[in-house]
């Protein structure tokens, strides 16, 4: 099973989703999480072909939640986001100075919105970065679970993890 996990604008790779999967399949064999460091103020489509690879399962974080958004979209693998920046030209204009592919952001979006069937999505109901509400008005009601806990951008503690690893399984 190959995994690929995407961290958040100016995140790390070693990002509590990550730390969650690895903990979740220490035990389990034939496990690949690949989390790699990205600059994602690069232009989208760029980030979008080095991430060209065949993948079992995607989970994004943040601004890297909606690159796992197409990615599992286009895969037909299921897909876990937490606080996804979606859609995201409505967020990184005003979070990245001087950013120039907003034009690319809103073509990926309006080809790849409420496409993904097999996503779930974890909200924190305080998040001091992205508007919930925005967020579950541009996903597929139909098709994606989408669950509110109390939290931040930054997603942790019992809840957080009861529901990351019970979308797991």
């Amino acid at each position: 099973m190959k995994i690929l996990n995407l961290h958040g604008l100016y995140g790390d790779s070693n990002n509590t989703n990550y730390r969650t999967l690895v903990n979740y399949y220490k035990d389990r064999e034939g496990i690949e999480i690949i989390s790699p460091q990205l600059d994602l103020t690069d232009n989208p489509y760029d980030i979008l072909v080095s991430l060209n690879d065949t993948y079992d399962l995607v989970v994004g974080n943040s601004f890297g939640g909606f690159f796992a958004y197409i990615i599992g979209s286009r895969l037909k693998v299921p897909t876990l986001l937490t606080n996804p920046c979606i859609p995201p030209s409505v967020y990184i204009p005003n979070l990245v100075e001087n950013y120039k592919y907003t034009e690319e952001l809103i073509t990926l979006w309006n080809e790849y919105k409420r496409s993904n069937l097999k996503c779930s999505v974890l909200l924190g109901d305080s998040d001091e970065v992205l508007d919930g509400s925005i967020t579950l008005n541009n996903l597929n009601i139909f098709h994606t679970k989408v669950k509110t806990i109390p939290g931040g951008h930054s997603l942790k503690g019992d809840e957080y993890q009861k529901w990351f690893e019970g979308e797991l399984t």
